[in-house]
């Protein structure tokens, strides 16, 4: 949260559906079972199987670097993002090992990710003044407390172009960063972090770059595209599955009061916060991870993405009873409702808006 920002003490809502979530939970295991690892496995064959024919010069080398990336990024979506909530296995040993596994492949620090996403977005997520996800970026205008610029009227045009290139700013810029100020503190200082940091952009490296070039000789402008194809491809499955999730006109982008006090408590702006769709499917929640099961993994973020769809159900009926909004719409509706809110925000006119239960701004 914002330095100056507080939540209000739990209320009704957040005591009852801590209460009945963990009733339903009871007597399972918060961990993933031997499914959730077969399918993260069909996904890594699936990858390898790419990769391995592009090594070996197979045609449509564009087609095979997607489908690589594409598997790539579901290893995050599958073991990655369970083993930074530490919910992925009851040893911690093997939660490390995916986190950087996962991510390193990517050539992002699995360590330096799960800090900032638990320290902050867990915390903070759509608050002004936090300099997380929405809040963060300043070529765009995502959060409706943001300085409109003259040049944001055309960010549904620059957007997409921008989102495409989201994952070397995140291996390249902001990982560097995030890694310098992190040595500052504990947890991250000594030569364990530095060898994981390097060790993954190591890994990215001859990976993404000098395999595919010891195996296929191609023009230096020919691995620089294809490079930049998998990268695009990895940034916008991100944006796709995750960023509407939040960044949507569907969600509320609440702001304290003058002397820093939120109107509501943790659990509720969880609640508000998340946009989810098709929560309650199964086979939505397998493929992507508990993403689109947004708010229940926020409410519930150190149990595995399979309960997720069971929990989403609870949530939705215990915050219908409180008489507080659980923004529940489809894949297609998440990703409308992210342009939407891209667009509107485009407009000087929209400075001023800020909204507690979402669809504050004209479709």
């Amino acid at each position: 949260m914002s330095s100056a920002s507080r939540f209000a003490p739990a209320g009704a809502f957040a005591r009852e559906i801590n209460a009945k979530g963990h009733a339903l939970l009871a007597g399972q295991s918060r961990f993933a079972d031997p499914s959730q690892f077969a399918i993260a496995a069909l996904f890594a064959g699936l990858g390898l199987a790419a990769y391995g024919l592009l090594l070996a010069g197979a045609p449509h080398a564009p087609l095979l670097v997607m489908a690589a990336a594409f598997c790539a990024f579901m290893l995050i979506v599958q073991l990655g993002h369970d083993a930074a909530h530490g919910a992925l296995s009851p040893r911690p040993w093997v939660n490390r090992a995916a986190l950087f596994a996962s991510f390193g492949v990517l050539g992002v620090d699995g360590m330096l990710w799960r800090d900032r996403h638990i320290r902050l977005h867990h915390q903070v997520v759509n608050l002004p003044g936090t300099g997380i996800d929405a809040d963060s970026i300043s070529v765009f205008r995502l959060a409706p407390d943001k300085p409109w610029r003259w040049w944001m009227r055309l960010q549904p045009v620059y957007g997409p172009l921008l989102y495409a290139i989201g994952h070397l700013h995140l291996a390249w810029i902001e990982d560097f960063a995030a890694f310098r100020a992190a040595r500052r503190r504990r947890g991250f200082s000594g030569a364990g972090p530095l060898a994981g940091f390097a060790g993954g952009k190591l890994v990215h490296v001859i990976l993404f770059l000098l395999l595919p070039w010891l195996a296929r000789r191609p023009s230096p402008e020919d691995l620089a595209l294809g490079y930049l194809l998998a990268s695009a491809v990895i940034a916008l499955c991100f944006v796709v599955l995750v960023v509407g999730t939040h960044v949507s006109d569907l969600a509320a982008f609440p702001q304290a009061d003058a002397r820093g006090r939120l109107p509501h408590d943790w659990a509720t702006h969880q609640l508000i916060t998340s946009v989810d769709w098709s929560p309650q499917s199964r086979l939505a929640v397998l493929l992507t991870g508990g993403a689109n099961a947004h708010a229940a993994h926020h409410l519930f973020p150190g149990h595995h993405h399979r309960h997720m769809a069971a929990l989403s159900g609870l949530i939705g009926e215990t915050a219908a009873a409180h008489g507080l909004p659980h923004h529940v719409t489809s894949f297609a509706g998440m990703v409308r409702g992210q342009w939407r809110h891209l667009v509107a925000l485009s407009r000087p006119e929209a400075g001023s808006i800020i909204c507690d239960s979402g669809r504050r701004h004209p479709a």
